[in-house]
């Protein structure tokens, strides 16, 4: 019986050598240019420094209402705005990207420039702002490119998106998808990364009644080359795993697919 043996963190990460067209996966990137636009004339965006002050006003308001309100959210809902306001106080590392329509703020997303890297940590956006809006690509993805010019700007070497538990289960196995959109690259963790091994057989993967997402066999750079996905079509649309496949392809990771039956 195969058995794997798995990181419990990844990291995602691209290089800033690249431009946005080869950057982010091709329908992703041409969504956002169909809109770019209506985004310039309807949007105002502001970087700004990740100051008490800014926190307490843009970022931590709309971060608790629309993020650390989920049922899904990881993260101590009860001490996470102390913890957020801590790592950034005294720090000039860490700014705010800030995007507003008519007055009102719709999106954030805080991040640190630092080790010749921009590193993107936590970010939220508001939902149905006004039926205008409604759009396929929205205000976050167009963040995506934002930030990726202002990087590019500050002669940044490389992005990061922070890191991942691994594997991915039930509705997490979406947030890699998005990732490899915005062209991050899964790795494994690096030397300063706190991470376990976990030890999962086969058999067992089925056992878990849910879809289960995972990497491994990384390269010499540390970046995975495989991916493999458990799912039961009940359970998961089968139009999901073949957009997954697609992106993995584009991305250059191979992708293995195994389809049981729910228990």
């Amino acid at each position: 019986m195969k058995k794997f043996e798995l990181a419990s963190k990844i990291i995602w990460r691209k290089s800033a050598n690249q431009d946005i067209t080869s950057s982010f996966y091709p329908s992703f990137i041409k969504d956002i240019d169909k809109k770019e636009a209506f985004f310039q004339k309807n949007f105002i965006v502001e970087i700004m420094a990740a100051d008490t002050i800014n926190m307490n006003e843009l970022f931590l308001p709309l971060y608790m209402g629309e993020v650390a309100s989920r049922e899904d959210f990881t993260l101590n809902k009860k001490t996470v705005a102390n913890d957020l306001l801590k790592k950034v106080e005294g720090s000039s590392l860490y700014k705010l990207m800030v995007i507003h329509h008519d007055s009102a703020l719709v999106s954030v997303m805080l991040f640190s420039l630092k080790d010749g890297g921009l590193h993107i940590g936590y970010r939220a956006t508001k939902k149905n702002v006004s039926r205008n809006t409604n759009h396929k690509a929205t205000v976050s993805y167009w963040g995506e490119k934002l930030i990726f010019q202002y990087g590019k700007e500050c002669g940044v070497s490389f992005f990061s998106y922070g890191k991942d538990s691994h594997p991915f289960f039930g509705k997490n196995i979406g947030r890699p998808l998005y990732k490899l959109k915005t062209g991050m690259r899964p790795r494994a963790p690096i030397d300063t990364t706190t991470f376990s091994v976990i030890s999962m057989k086969e058999k067992e993967l089925a056992k878990t009644n849910g879809p289960v997402l995972f990497f491994d066999e990384p390269n010499q750079e540390g970046f995975y080359t495989q991916c493999h996905l458990y799912y039961s079509s009940d359970l998961v649309n089968d139009g999901y795993a073949k957009e997954f496949g697609a992106v993995l392809s584009w991305a250059g990771i191979n992708l293995t697919v195994k389809k049981y039956q729910s228990l």
